[in-house]
């Protein structure tokens, strides 16, 4: 594991006690800063390019080495609370880095603002266009982190 990869672990862990007693707006915030602090360790490694299937905005992560076809569906964690585009390109950067694979993270949209079951719409959504866009459903992985 690289040390930049460590230093974000280590952060991750520092800060999930802290985040618990926080403001929703806070949280959000902290996260994304987090996600942009993982995407930038990465920046040598992938291309990132924001991408919209059927409304569903996201981003769309290419390996500069890319090893494998297919792509992994990215569904960052939050708790469908928290985590923006900024937090999800932060995971699926080390995501396509490290395993050599395109990603594509959606930005579903979040509670309380859109209820359950709206961010299982968006990612279903998301699922459905990536096979419209001519992906074999046997090509997609699934990934996530909460």
């Amino acid at each position: 594991m690289k040390l930049s990869d460590r230093i974000i672990r280590s952060q991750l862990e520092i800060t999930k006690p802290i985040a618990d007693d926080l403001s929703i707006d806070t949280s959000r915030s902290l996260q994304d800063k987090i996600g942009r602090l993982m995407q930038f360790s990465h920046r040598h490694d992938i291309v990132v390019s924001d991408k919209t299937y059927n409304g569903i905005p996201g981003a769309l992560l290419i390996p500069r080495d890319e090893l494998r076809g297919g792509i992994i569906l990215y569904l960052h964690g939050g708790g469908y609370t928290c985590g923006s585009l900024d937090y999800a390109k932060g995971f699926a950067s080390m995501l396509s880095a490290k395993c050599g694979m395109r990603v594509f993270c959606v930005e579903y949209r979040l509670a309380p603002e859109f209820p359950f079951p709206a961010a299982l719409d968006d990612a279903y959504g998301a699922y459905c266009a990536l096979i419209e866009d001519g992906t074999e459903p046997e090509k997609i992985i699934l990934a996530g982190e909460s």
